[in-house]
């Protein structure tokens, strides 16, 4: 059986959520979940790619959803093999029309996070089940 070559996610949706949610439950289960991917591809020694729609909320990421993000920057520190991803439609601010739009999310606090944003950008990874290349077509109105 050919060894994987990277695992894909998408539409995290990170937010503070109003329901279901006491004490940051929700939103701490969505960080966890992340965690669980990144031992994931630890242990298959391969890289994460994201589809996108890392948060959920346009425009602002609230005073509540901020005291999150120190858990997801060590949670996506621990990913051996990088961990990619696009701007969603959720993480734009604005619409995007082409490579000299405003970026969104994973553009602007991605590389914050840990996360190498690929928006048209050509990247070649390598990973335990080969090397290949990536083509970041980030949501595009």
């Amino acid at each position: 059986m050919p060894k994987p070559l990277f695992i894909a996610i998408s539409d995290l949706h990170l937010h503070d959520w109003d329901t279901y949610n006491e004490n940051g439950y929700r939103t701490n289960q969505q960080i966890k979940a992340i965690n669980e991917v990144v031992i994931k591809a630890n242990k298959l020694d391969v890289p994460i790619l994201m589809g996108g729609d890392l948060m959920h909320q346009k425009r602002h990421i609230s005073n509540g959803l901020s005291g999150f993000l120190p858990k997801l920057e060590l949670a996506l520190s621990n990913c051996r093999r990088g961990f990619y991803g696009i701007d969603g439609n959720h993480d734009m601010v604005d619409a995007v029309r082409g490579p000299r739009s405003t970026g969104g999310f994973v553009s602007t606090i991605g590389p914050l996070l840990g996360i190498t944003c690929i928006n048209f950008k050509s990247i070649r990874v390598k990973s335990s089940g080969g090397e290949f290349m990536v083509h970041g077509i980030p949501y595009i109105e």
